[in-house]
């Protein structure tokens, strides 16, 4: 049978499109991987969806003392209205240390201390204590370095002079990569991709200094940490501080095997783990009698931005009084939205998507951590100041 010019053009119109279409899953096919097996919320997603992975060495499990008798500090009727709080809102854990004891220590959902838990945004401070130990190690100069010092990528165009300090401070600048579900969204592509780290080096900025919170901060300040160390981030993060807190093993997510990881999320770690991150930072740098992180450095993260007083140095901070009307609008994360005062203005946090939280007062001498999971789902009346509160007012001395 004699096929018509018609047939033919359209069985190779068809024939080319099979072909492209077949190019682009074997081109994408991670991507569409991990996309179509993705449950479509953070919290949903179990730590096992994370592959690959890479392995953050850990030391022994190096036991929190816990509090007994007269070493307990706060009030049972506090610490039950914490847990009963934590509870209501879905948790997994709740771990309240003071004077570096625990002196509560409650799983839900049949959690228990090796559960390992995605983190979110928390991971981020991490990537500020690295810094911290980079510049003290002379392998970065100066939070004044401008970003293209170490990434000669943006040395040709308006990023060439944003520096540290201001993807530090979340004021770079820099256009962020805004969650969707669609395949053709950037967020997608870098997050879902085999190679995180081109959508970071192509992204666009605008001028820095207005304070927009932007997790691609966080992962370009991750290669620059690398290149600048020439060491792996896990590596690096293992030996200056996960060992020496005495922090168990820990995976992180990577875009391929040998590929990169990022430093924003992802460093699957039990709670209590990240209760002696927590107390890394309250005894300013000092863990086990040694001094891990500066002193001088930790002071520095601590400090108010410029731009935004609720935040510090890739940590948040509790300003002591509800956020104004102003303050609320410049920030697009689910952190610093207190209805509520802080009882105590010196308190600092760590905060991550799916409301993982690590409070960390300083004039009381006291460390919150809270998790949740996909089996809590997402809290249905979060206050942030809630649980540091009801803690501070149930302790024994101001």
């Amino acid at each position: 049978m004699r096929l018509t010019r018609r047939t033919r053009i359209t069985a190779y119109a068809v024939t080319l499109l099979i072909a492209l279409a077949a190019l682009y899953v074997a081109k994408n096919w991670v991507m569409l991987a991990r996309h179509f097996s993705h449950p479509g919320d953070l919290l949903e997603t179990p730590v096992q969806w994370y592959r690959p992975t890479e392995i953050v060495p850990g030391s022994a499990d190096s036991p929190f003392p816990a509090a007994r008798g007269r070493d307990l500090t706060i009030s049972y009727d506090a610490l039950k209205t914490a847990m009963d709080y934590a509870k209501s809102q879905g948790s997994h854990a709740l771990i309240v240390a003071r004077h570096g004891r625990i002196e509560l220590e409650k799983y839900w959902f049949d959690t228990d201390r090796s559960t390992k838990v995605n983190p979110g945004s928390m991971a981020s401070t991490l990537l500020a204590l690295l810094v911290g130990a980079a510049v003290a190690d002379g392998y970065i100069q100066s939070v004044d370095d401008p970003l293209s010092r170490y990434l000669p990528e943006l040395a040709g165009d308006e990023r060439r002079d944003i520096r540290l300090r201001d993807a530090l401070e979340m004021t770079s600048g820099f256009d962020v990569l805004a969650p969707s579900s669609s395949l053709l969204s950037k967020f997608v592509r870098h997050y879902m991709g085999p190679d995180f780290q081109y959508r970071l080096l192509e992204l666009d900025a605008g001028l820095p200094g207005t304070f927009q919170y932007n997790t691609s901060n966080v992962d370009l300040l991750g290669i620059v940490l690398e290149r600048a160390v020439g060491r792996r981030y896990a590596d690096y993060l293992s030996t200056q501080i996960w060992m020496p807190i005495g922090a168990q093993e820990a995976n992180m997510y990577l875009d391929r095997e040998g590929g990169f990881v990022l430093p924003s999320c992802c460093v699957f770690a039990t709670a209590m783990d990240w209760l002696k991150v927590g107390q890394l930072i309250l005894n300013k740098g000092r863990m086990e009698g040694v001094q891990v992180v500066s002193e001088e450095w930790i002071d520095q993260m601590l400090e108010p931005s410029t731009q935004f007083p609720a935040f510090g140095r890739l940590i948040w901070r509790g300003v002591g009084s509800p956020e104004s009307e102003e303050a609320a609008s410049t920030n697009s994360s689910s952190c610093g939205h207190n209805k509520e005062a802080f009882v105590n203005d010196d308190l600092v946090y760590l905060c991550g998507e799916g409301y993982q939280r690590v409070y960390i007062v300083p004039s009381l001498d006291l460390v919150i951590v809270r998790t949740g999971g996909s089996q809590g789902g997402w809290p249905p009346d979060w206050e942030e100041s809630r649980l540091p509160n009801i803690i501070a007012e149930g302790t024994d001395v101001p």
